[in-house]
């Protein structure tokens, strides 16, 4: 949820749609015009009634009397006339404060900073310069490529303050509740987070491969062309196949390895393509 609701709010900075729900919501709180006449005669009837209130009192005052029947009556009306006044006022009230709440939202929207993925978790590789690509798999656990000591990205203050609830549906996405009929989400479910993670942890294992014991070697001995059963053989890796998808295959496709001209497999040999 951490990272969608960040990826939300980037969503949210240049999404017209938020905003075309953040004024319907404003609206819906404001009253019409028929609401605010009913309103000034609500309160009107109210000054009359104190008015009454204050003489009824008085009366009663004068007479050292017990009969508080029309104070009583006077007062059950004041009360009902304040009830129905009130939710007026409520209205109001919540006006202001959901459109300050929601406008200081979209200025910090504005204002952020983008946080790719692997910043936000804080990704990097997990071996130094120079240990071996081996010391770790490719199949680890995915907090095995998080920081967990780094920074912490989640805007925890924002998220407190501005967010009611949420809800996830059955791919997935999350949906956070920022008021009431304002509901937005970055479209960011479970199957298309999970596929940027994945991209970012390659990213992360090739770092790992650039700077790993093994291709410092390859470079070195790959000044001319080799043949990949060679190369293998130098590193001292016994597995062909864990070579090739390991070393070989994603050099090759990042370009730092070059390949001669032979058109068949075996007779296939490799150099170094990088200047450095």
């Amino acid at each position: 949820m951490d990272y969608c609701f960040v990826d939300t709010l980037r969503k949210i900075k240049t999404s017209e749609y938020f905003r075309h729900q953040i004024k319907a919501h404003l609206r819906k709180l404001d009253l019409t015009k028929k609401e605010l006449q009913h309103k000034e005669h609500l309160e009107k009837q109210m000054e009359a009634l104190n008015q009454e209130l204050y003489k009824a009192v008085d009366t009663e005052i004068q007479k050292n009397g017990k009969n508080t029947q029309l104070i009583n009556q006077i007062t059950d009306d004041i009360i009902q006339l304040r009830e129905q006044h009130y939710k007026y006022i409520e209205r109001l009230e919540q006006l202001e404060e959901d459109k300050e709440r929601l406008e200081k939202l979209l200025k910090y929207c504005e204002k952020m900073k983008p946080f790719s993925l692997k910043t936000f978790h804080n990704m990097r590789p997990r071996i130094k310069p120079g240990d071996s690509v081996y010391s770790k798999t490719n199949s680890a656990r995915d907090v095995s490529y998080m920081d967990l000591e780094g920074e912490d990205h989640f805007p925890e203050e924002v998220f407190i303050e501005h967010v009611l609830s949420a809800t996830i549906d059955k791919a997935g996405e999350i949906k956070f509740k920022f008021a009431e009929g304002v509901e937005f989400g970055s479209g960011l479910d479970y199957e298309k987070y999970k596929d940027r993670f994945e991209k970012q942890k390659k990213k992360i294992q090739m770092e790992e491969l650039l700077i790993s014991a093994e291709v410092q070697e390859v470079k070195e001995f790959c000044k001319e062309y080799r043949k990949p059963k060679e190369i293998r053989e130098h590193l001292g890796i016994k597995s062909e196949i864990s070579y090739r998808k390991r070393i070989q295959e994603p050099l090759y496709k990042a370009g730092k390895l070059m390949v001669n001209d032979a058109k068949v497999t075996q007779l296939r040999m490799y150099r170094w393509a990088d200047d450095e």
